[in-house]
């Protein structure tokens, strides 16, 4: 088996074929094991039965030339043993390598001051004037929890009530301009696939809510004279 191809490969069943790989060499070793212990006791009678019929000398040779060759088998499956360990290891470290598993829409607030730059919170987000704008953005988070730093894959957008709120994507293919249109809410839906294969999805709110302002209360403010 060419163990470096199998390394470079990225199968979605590669824990289950390691372990059916695994059991091969399980099975190998037992019968090693198995092999080396009739040997040793194939030697064992040897000593114990060899009487003037043999001459000691041609029986202890001979046995000194199998402990040599068992000796040989046991130096090579410890030798083999290594090799198979460094190989999980390296495996190990691919499985446990950080990998991009979750994802959250983030929304950037409006900002509050000339200058300001708009900070992205995670979802939900309410837009309170029609027209206003905010920008969704990706946050992504590893198979441990912890915040991804590497490249985010290209993202697609989609909302599902554009009579409230609109989803336009941006140039980058990673954020997304959502605008609001009337009050009500919609849901902004972000997707995308991994380099591994898996696909990934985050749906977050947006509530348009855009104050009603109700007509000025009537004051008298002019008279005019009147005749029957």
């Amino acid at each position: 088996m060419e163990y470096t191809a199998f390394m470079d490969r990225e199968p979605k069943n590669l824990q289950a074929e390691l372990d059916a790989k695994m059991g091969e060499v399980s099975g190998l070793l037992s019968a090693s094991t198995a092999d080396i212990a009739a040997i040793r006791e194939a030697l064992e009678f040897l000593k114990t039965s060899s009487n003037s019929a043999f001459p000691g000398t041609i029986v202890f040779d001979a046995i000194q030339k199998f402990e040599t060759a068992i000796e040989k088998i046991e130096a090579r499956s410890i030798h083999y043993e290594g090799k198979i360990l460094g190989i999980l290891d390296r495996i190990k470290h691919r499985f446990d390598s950080p990998k991009l598993s979750r994802i959250e829409i983030a929304f950037t607030a409006p900002s509050t001051s000339k200058g300001d730059v708009p900070m992205a919170t995670q979802g939900p987000v309410t837009l309170t004037t029609a027209g206003q704008v905010t920008t969704a953005s990706i946050n992504g988070f590893d198979q441990f929890g912890n915040a991804w730093t590497g490249t985010i894959p290209p993202v697609t957008y989609a909302i599902d009530n554009p009579a409230f709120a609109t989803s336009v994507p941006n140039a980058d293919g990673l954020t997304d301009a959502v605008t609001a249109v009337a009050n009500g809410v919609a849901n902004l839906t972000a997707t995308l696939t991994t380099v591994e294969g898996l696909a990934l999805s985050d749906t977050e709110s947006v509530t348009v809510a855009i104050p009603i302002v109700p007509p000025p209360t009537p004051v008298l403010s002019s008279i005019k004279i009147a005749f029957a």
